[in-house]
């Protein structure tokens, strides 16, 4: 009985196993800009989501407070600068029941202080996850523009607040954007562009663009140059709305 015959199988040599390794190195150094260019695009799909959402849950909150824009946060009724609570809620903190999101104490939502804070969070950019070092202090990074939402209830350099139905063109007019993890309570556009709490935000997406909510409920990616243009010539004396002194008040909570 014949025996089959195993054939010789040969191995790789070194040189043959160093040019595989070399394809292969090669494939990944084309490979790896790719995904971190998706990646860095998904990351920016999400962020306009957030926006998106936060945009509809301002409109719920225009249509049971009168058109009344959010203040940017309150100052008398809080003990730090730039603080809110329940009692006296700043802009997320006014909105964020709209979305499900129950605030509870300074800075902090109830629904995500065990769990915390993820990239599903909409109040937290995605690209600024790995930013928040201490998850129950200030957990947003977008921000309303300060000559826009103003503070409550003072009037400072004559700011005055105003209602969605006096804007003129709310698909061009600002409302929430990418703001500096430090500055969630208002986007200051004072010393644009050297100001690093200004630039920051302008390094997080494609095309180093911040994201941009307008008043209309649409998102859009941001260029610094447009944002010089047009945030930082909006002056607090000259606003996107005319106000009249009676209307200069707080709306209900």
């Amino acid at each position: 009985m014949k025996t089959a015959k195993v054939p010789n199988r040969r191995a790789f040599t070194l040189i043959e196993l160093l040019v595989v390794i070399a394809i292969l190195a090669l494939l990944l150094s084309i490979l790896m800009p790719s995904i971190a260019e998706a990646k860095r695009l998904a990351v920016g799909v999400k962020c306009l989501s957030n926006l998106r959402q936060i945009g509809l849950m301002t409109h719920n909150y225009f249509a049971e407070n009168n058109d009344w824009i959010p203040y940017a946060y309150h100052m008398i009724e809080t003990n730090f600068s730039h603080y809110s609570t329940p009692s006296a809620p700043g802009w997320c903190f006014a909105i964020a029941p709209y979305g499900g999101i129950e605030p509870y104490s300074f800075h902090k939502f109830t629904n995500k202080m065990e769990e915390g804070y993820g990239a599903d969070f909409i109040f937290l950019c995605p690209a600024t996850i790995n930013d928040v070092t201490l998850p129950s202090y200030r957990p947003v990074t977008y921000a309303p523009n300060t000559f826009i939402a103003s503070r409550a209830p003072q009037t400072i350099n004559n700011q005055r607040r105003g209602r969605l139905d006096q804007i003129d063109g709310p698909a061009d007019k600002v409302w929430i954007n990418d703001a500096h993890k430090d500055a969630w309570a208002v986007f200051t556009p004072a010393g644009a562009p050297s100001s690093e709490r200004f630039t920051e935000p302008f390094t997080r997406h494609r095309g180093d663009t911040a994201n941009t909510l307008y008043f209309d409920g649409h998102a859009q990616p941001f260029a610094i140059a447009d944002a010089v243009e047009v945030i930082n010539t909006n002056k607090p004396y000259n606003p996107w709305w005319p106000w009249r002194e009676d209307e200069a008040q707080p709306a209900p909570r």
